[in-house]
């Protein structure tokens, strides 16, 4: 398979790529949890129900397309969300 071939076409890669991203009902958990705010591993393991694991990996494919950063302070990860309208206008139910 080629590669896209222009500006149209490299768009619509990208946009291909985040929706597969999106599409996994584990990264949409994550996303729910994160749009209160940053979380710890320990808190998303614990609100998600995933195993540290399994939360790392999909993690990796959330940073890969931007939609989550992580921040180490101290001994700890923190992750969240970057983008505010995700985390004011999710509509995503909430956790609380």
């Amino acid at each position: 398979m080629v590669g896209p071939s222009g500006p149209a076409e490299w768009v619509a890669a990208a946009e291909g790529e985040l929706f597969k991203a999106l599409a996994h009902p584990a990264r949409v958990r994550i996303l729910a949890v994160l749009a209160t705010g940053p979380a710890s591993v320990a808190d998303l393991c614990s609100a998600t129900g995933l195993k540290p694991s399994h939360l790392a990996g999909q993690l990796a494919q959330l940073r890969a397309q931007h939609l989550v950063t992580g921040r180490r302070s101290g001994g700890g990860c923190s992750t969240g969300c970057p983008f505010p309208r995700v985390q004011t206008s999710s509509p995503l139910p909430s956790r609380s």
